[in-house]
């Protein structure tokens, strides 16, 4: 699962808006939009803010899909 869409999905599950989550993070809604469809890398900063509201390690899971990533373009 891409980054944006397990953010997503971790927003929805606290019942959260876009609009919420950019209140609580201190993050524009619009970085919270763009993060979400994939359209910007979000910077581990803006993963920490996010991951703290949401009570995930985003920058973990980060790591981990790189992984992921650089294991299959070995093979």
């Amino acid at each position: 699962m891409r980054l944006g869409t397990k953010i997503k999905e971790l927003r929805k599950k606290k019942g959260l808006t876009q609009i919420e989550l950019s209140e609580r993070t201190g993050l524009t809604e619009r970085t919270i939009q763009r993060i979400e469809n994939h359209e910007v890398e979000p910077s581990k900063h803006s993963l920490k803010e996010i991951g703290n509201v949401l009570n995930h390690n985003l920058i973990e899971q980060k790591f981990d899909d790189m992984t992921k990533k650089s294991k299959i373009k070995q093979n």
